[in-house]
């Protein structure tokens, strides 16, 4: 795990020397220009995630997250050097249609990182419909410590019958940390009444939780945390069905009841808004936050993927996805699938049956 770039001070000690960044969020292409006194610098690069598939015949799948590249680079003051960031796949307000996929992002010629695939759609609804493939990351060999990784694939869904509705979450960009984790999976849905929604994926596999339903119940499941999965749940009866999302240190719980609980959350440390900075992303200081739960909402939690159920309820921290039923997701997660997700950062859009968000554009983050 990057946790910290060290530089030798002239006493021969180490020193902590992250104190600049340049950060890329929209896309388009720009020019970075090396600042006088900086010989080395660190650059992250994402690809965007694609959108989900749109069906209102209710079988839809979310997309796939973007790769991610980074490294240092030896670099002179004055250089310059071509940025472009990748921009997320449209969103789809046609039926039938599938998701698009994300752009690629680049820092010269020297890190890329490729979008993820737009989700899918069908009706009817027997076969196996397949998620979008997360993007992949490159780094050519002048790049000191390269790190890539692969984007988290959508959530797939397997063969059910018409009538019930499956929407899957999207998959969370890769990162300095490691691959995105992937959408929730619905594995079963033998019931022409079933509704299921699924979380998006969080940083560093941490992984939407799966769905597996047999009735005419409605399942939703939560969005991962950074390196732990959402609660996956099952439904054997006509009950609404919530799950917790996944924390920094332990994933989320499948409910016991069908009343949100708190304590259905994945633990964590606490977490910080996305204003304080990529540096502190980099460090790791901002990856320390718990899940949501079905009750409440973690727009400031770092690394915590968002509980399943309600209308904005379900917001993922910076690393986590969304949860399912409006999940919103902050930078690298997936979306949570449901009629009201949508997408803040790298990672795919969910699968929906009203109208498939986006995903998100991708970034390049340059600390010095």
């Amino acid at each position: 795990m990057l946790n910290k770039v060290s530089k030798s001070n002239n006493n021969g000690s180490n020193k902590l020397q992250l104190l600049s960044e340049k950060t890329y969020l929209e896309a388009g292409d720009s020019v970075f220009k090396v600042p006088n006194g900086v010989d080395e610098i660190y650059v992250a690069v994402f690809g965007a995630g694609g959108s989900g598939g749109y069906n209102s015949g209710y079988q839809s799948t979310g997309g796939g997250g973007g790769g991610f590249a980074g490294g240092f680079l030896k670099v002179s003051p004055g250089q310059l050097f071509n940025v472009v960031v990748g921009k997320g796949g449209a969103g789809v307000s046609t039926n039938g249609i599938n998701g698009n996929a994300g752009g690629s992002s680049s820092f010269g010629t020297l890190l890329t990182a490729t979008g993820g695939d737009g989700g899918n759609q069908q009706d009817p609804a027997e076969s196996l419909l397949k998620g979008g493939s997360g993007g992949i990351g490159i780094a050519s060999e002048e790049v000191i410590g390269a790190i890539t990784a692969n984007g988290g694939r959508g959530g797939n869904k397997d063969e059910g019958p018409n009538g019930s509705d499956n929407y899957t979450g999207g998959g969370a960009s890769g990162s300095p940390f490691g691959d995105g984790g992937h959408g929730g999976d619905v594995t079963t849905a033998a019931s022409t009444s079933t509704h299921n929604y699924t979380g998006g994926g969080g940083w560093a596999l941490g992984n939407g939780g799966d769905i597996l339903s047999s009735s005419t119940g409605t399942c939703q499941s939560g969005g991962g945390g950074f390196r732990h999965n959402g609660a996956g749940t099952t439904s054997t009866g006509s009950d609404v069905n919530y799950s917790g999302g996944g924390g920094s240190m332990s994933s989320g719980r499948e409910n016991s009841s069908t009343t949100p609980l708190i304590y259905d959350a994945g633990a964590g440390l606490g977490g910080y808004p996305v204003n304080r900075g990529f540096i502190s992303i980099l460090n790791g200081e901002i990856l320390t936050g718990a899940g949501a739960w079905a009750g409440t909402s973690a727009n400031s939690a770092g690394a915590g993927g968002g509980g399943a159920g309600g209308n904005y309820n379900s917001t993922g921290g910076i690393a986590g996805g969304g949860g399912a039923e409006g999940g919103v997701s902050a930078f690298g997660g997936g979306a949570g699938a449901g009629y009201l997700s949508m997408k803040q950062g790298n990672g795919g859009g969910s699968g929906a049956g009203s109208f498939a968000f986006g995903g998100g554009d991708g970034a390049v983050i340059i600390l010095w």
